[in-house]
């Protein structure tokens, strides 16, 4: 398990539709929403700065991220 942030670009749809089915257990043992692990290449995240930078996508920021 990793508490790093990564990168990552996502369709729209594939947020929409992991609809809460990416899950994690925290310590408590109870299940919540949870962010899939990014791609760590300098060049990947350039990538999607850059695609953000130029309107071409957007940011979204994960509940306690």
């Amino acid at each position: 398990m990793t508490t790093k942030k990564e990168t990552n670009i996502f369709q729209i749809n594939d947020i929409v539709l992991a609809g809460g089915t990416v899950l994690r257990q925290i310590k408590t043992g109870a299940w919540v929403p949870a962010r899939p692990i990014g791609k760590t290449n300098l060049k990947y995240r350039l990538k999607a700065a850059w695609m953000v930078f130029a309107g071409k996508a957007d940011v979204v920021v994960w509940p306690g991220q």
